[in-house]
């Protein structure tokens, strides 16, 4: 009799309601954060390589042969070096000259340093980041302007956070976003931060940032 009041009070513990399940993450006008202190991890290896050189800055300049360039103040944010001789350079209208029409929607900022600092080919400067705002097929793999989410999601998995229309990918200290309008890549930015904590107001911050940037001149 104690046995069968022992299986009796088993059964009784049993959740014999509807079985949970996960329920993936849909894309939404609302934040989400599936981990608001930390990166998330990213196990995508084309995402890893693109997060760590996302643009063959060098070869670009190359093919544009000129752009506007000024010396600027990096975003409180952005990677900034231990030591003290360095300055920020600005590149934007690539290539400088031309019709304004056809400059490249692309701006990027550069670390450099040493004694050719302030020369064009500076093959030692440092990239901390860019926003492309159009398409051009000169950026090979950084070309993501026009994308659908889909072939975004194809490309770089869907590992990311969701910034209300901006899709956030990020490893280390190494940020890419992406905004999006009608589920498709209107603008995107890479950094290179000073950190490796990213949460939510760094984030909102560099959207911020992100928005203001419109096509050069």
């Amino acid at each position: 009799m104690s046995r069968l009041i022992f299986l009796l009070l088993i059964c009784t513990g049993c959740d014999t309601g509807t079985e949970k399940k996960s329920v993936p993450v849909e894309y939404t006008s609302e934040p989400i954060f599936t981990d608001s202190i930390g990166l998330i991890e990213a196990e995508n290896e084309r995402l890893l390589s693109f997060l760590e050189d996302p643009l063959d800055l060098q070869t670009f300049k190359t093919v544009k042969g000129s752009s506007l360039s000024s010396v600027t103040n990096a975003a409180s944010y952005q990677y900034t070096p231990k030591y003290d001789d360095y300055v920020y350079y600005c590149y934007s209208a690539f290539p400088n000259g031309t019709n304004p029409a056809t400059y490249s929607p692309i701006e990027v900022t550069v670390l450099k340093s040493g004694e050719r600092k302030h020369t064009w080919d500076d093959a030692n400067e440092i990239l901390i980041g860019f926003t492309v705002i159009g398409k051009d097929d000169d950026l090979k793999e950084a070309n993501l302007y026009g994308l659908r989410k889909a072939e975004v999601e194809s490309r770089f998995g869907v590992d990311y956070r969701v910034l209300e229309d901006v899709l956030v990918y990020s490893n280390e200290n190494n940020v890419l976003m992406i905004q999006l309008e009608d589920s498709e890549v209107k603008k995107f930015s890479y950094a290179r931060l000073n950190t490796g904590i990213i949460d939510e107001a760094l984030l909102r911050q560099m959207r911020h940032d992100l928005e203001q940037v419109r096509r050069v001149p």
